[in-house]
């Protein structure tokens, strides 16, 4: 993730921690871009989603824990949670997403 020296006020994250190897990199390299009175919008899938291993560039689901964890080791606490109910298993089942978390940076 290029800053070019930048800091943002809002940061999103639309399905992209799945496909990494190591998710911590990306949240370190996040946390120094965004400000620290920064919003951090987030969504991954679910580790219970039926589809999660239907694209093969997916490296893991995400259960909530495992999310808490992420985030609040790199310096984020949860504002709101959610699950996204708009996408539709093809046998009409809700794909589980844990979907548009936002988190706000801990200021120092």
């Amino acid at each position: 993730i290029p800053s070019f020296g930048k800091r943002f006020d809002v940061i999103i994250a639309k399905d992209i921690l799945e496909h990494v190897q190591e998710p911590e990199k990306v949240m370190k390299k996040i946390s120094l871009l965004l400000k620290d009175e920064g919003d951090f919008f987030l969504s991954v899938p679910s580790e219970q989603s039926l589809l999660i291993w239907d694209d093969y560039t997916h490296k893991r689901g995400f259960s909530p824990r495992a999310l808490y964890e992420l985030l609040t080791d790199h310096g984020f606490f949860i504002v709101s949670i959610g699950k996204d109910r708009s996408l539709f298993h093809p046998l009409k089942k809700p794909i589980q997403y844990l979907s548009l978390l936002l988190f706000k940076k801990l200021t120092s």
